[in-house]
């Protein structure tokens, strides 16, 4: 394999031939372009790797008088926040985690939340290793999948005050445990909104930090525009709220994007959203011998990576002679029944995160031509 491996060496364009070969141009650093024809074409260049960053009003100003606006991928130095007045955007992990690794260097830690969303301590309770409930077949049950089958059904039936009261119980031991009424953190709506776009686990330590006032939630706002009033940098929040700000790092999320194919490509491999739209996170709808891998982000992603090479390995071959449409990609891309605007609809990043990967690698299986079996996940959340 290693004769055929090119590193350092950018892709800048790849085109589809009228017999479906895909010509791929590339650059290798520091030499001419090139170009070579392929049989099939399988992108694998990932969803965490074009930060999305908002385009504020005022943000040329504010770095002129020496603010700093990064994602919270690129903060990468810890000295650059001491003694800095510092606004974290976003209330997922990135964002939780980079307010706790930078505290106790800065002045002050601001955190600013559109929407507050459930988290996930990683033992409930002190506990209860979170995996038991979100990556057991009785865990995933909990939550509306597309297709309502066997035990599933019940619970979301007949049997949908006992689910409704495991879930109460969770919520309020969560709530609990996080202290989040006395922080004034409790999110809107119930426990089942974890699935709907992202599971989030609690950041060690964050709302400890929280409760002695050292972490500061702006809840159910944004930034509206990033002023500079006599010589002091600020944020002014969509509340009217004028905070210092010296430094602000953005959790916002991920481009989702394959620059090196044509416009109308990639809007072929995309919904009305700009969010990637495959069948089972894999083939893009009407585009032949095309397959995207490791684009679904997942408790396990190695295993949805291997699983989804494996259908790549049996569409190729003709082993498994499957053309995704519209119809076949419409359903898997919606991951929880309760979702209207499906997955990751409030985010500019990765497909899902939440509970139903073993489903969907079971369903990546079945329909590969291999043979099925029952899956069951252990606590460390491996699919076997």
């Amino acid at each position: 394999m290693k004769p055929l491996i090119r590193l350092s060496t950018p892709v800048t364009h790849a085109a589809p031939g009228e017999d479906g070969r895909w010509t791929v141009t590339f650059r290798p650093d520091g030499g001419e372009e090139n170009s070579e024809s392929f049989d099939f074409l399988t992108l694998c260049n990932g969803i965490f790797s074009a930060s999305a960053v908002p385009d504020f009003p005022g943000a040329a100003g504010f770095k002129a008088a020496g603010g700093t606006i990064r994602h919270s991928s690129e903060f990468l130095k810890l000295d650059d926040a001491r003694g800095k007045h510092v606004v974290v955007i976003g209330y997922g992990k990135s964002s939780c985690d980079v307010a706790v690794g930078l505290v106790d260097a800065a002045a002050a830690m601001i955190a600013v939340a559109r929407d507050l969303i459930w988290k996930m301590p990683r033992k409930l309770g002190g506990v209860l290793n979170c995996n038991y409930l979100f990556l057991t077949r009785m865990g995933v049950g909990l939550f509306p999948y597309i297709q309502l089958k066997g035990f599933e059904k019940f619970l979301h039936g007949l049997g949908r005050p006992v689910r409704n009261a495991m879930l109460g119980s969770v919520q309020s031991v969560v709530t609990r445990q996080l202290r989040l009424k006395k922080l004034g953190a409790v999110p809107r709506g119930s426990f089942e909104r974890i699935a709907r776009s992202t599971v989030s686990l609690v950041t060690d330590g964050f709302f400890d930090l929280v409760a002695k006032g050292r972490i500061l939630i702006k809840r159910d706002t944004a930034i509206e525009r990033l002023p500079v009033k006599g010589g002091q940098r600020l944020a002014v929040l969509k509340s009217g709220e004028e905070i210092p700000a010296d430094i602000v790092i953005c959790g916002t999320g991920w481009r989702q994007e394959v620059p090196f194919l044509a416009p109308d490509l990639q809007a072929r491999t995309m919904d009305d959203r700009g969010n990637f739209r495959h069948y089972r996170y894999i083939l893009p709808t009407g585009i032949r011998n095309l397959a995207f891998n490791g684009y679904n982000s997942s408790f396990f992603s190695p295993l949805s990576a291997e699983k989804g090479a494996l259908r790549i390995a049996a569409i190729w071959p003709g082993r498994c002679a499957f053309r995704a449409t519209r119809r076949s990609v419409r359903l898997p891309t919606t991951a929880c029944a309760g979702c209207k605007n499906g997955p990751r609809a409030n985010m500019r990043a990765a497909p899902t995160s939440d509970p139903f990967q073993c489903i969907r690698s079971m369903n990546c299986w079945r329909t590969s031509g291999f043979p099925s079996g029952r899956c069951s996940v252990s606590w460390n959340g491996r699919c076997r």
